[in-house]
């Protein structure tokens, strides 16, 4: 039953926080801030503890457990930052999670396929995946859809 119940708080909470946000993300792809403040606050859970065992030489297995789970709150951080799209009326730009940024062209896209955290969209050979969770991932879709409509006179393929 707290399976159950958490689960739906987490998928009420982040619908709020999605439809708060939505105005915010015109032309834009993005993790919701909800989640960079739920990485600083695992960080700070996870890192002090790391200090504080590491300090009193404890078993060696405990801080190592500690550190390990504050670099995860990093890597939301780092996700949370860098990875994100940008698209206009020509190009979509694509950051990554090491904010390197790729740009292609509507006309670049060869498919899309959903999966069951979001979906992907091809571009040529190269996929990108666009989570559910994200800020703007469904207005992005509606746009790429439309773009490559007007472009092919066809929808996009699924693949």
């Amino acid at each position: 039953m707290r399976f159950f119940l958490s689960g739906l708080y987490y998928r009420i909470t982040t619908y709020r926080i999605r439809k708060k946000a939505r105005k915010k993300t015109s032309n834009m792809v993005c993790y919701p801030k909800f989640y960079f403040i739920v990485g600083i606050v695992a960080f700070v859970i996870f890192f002090v503890p790391t200090i504080v065992t590491a300090v009193l030489g404890l078993h060696i297995l405990l801080p190592i457990g500690f550190f390990a789970f504050s670099l995860l709150s990093v890597v939301l951080i780092v996700a949370c930052v860098n990875c994100k799209i940008f698209y206009d009326e020509d190009t979509i730009t694509i950051q990554t999670f090491f904010a390197k940024k790729h740009t292609y062209s509507y006309s670049q896209i060869t498919g899309y396929r959903d999966n069951s955290l979001g979906y992907y969209v091809y571009f040529g050979k190269k996929r990108r995946s666009i989570e559910y969770n994200a800020l703007g991932q469904e207005e992005f879709l509606y746009f790429c859809r439309a773009k490559y409509r007007e472009l092919h006179n066809a929808p996009i393929p699924y693949k």
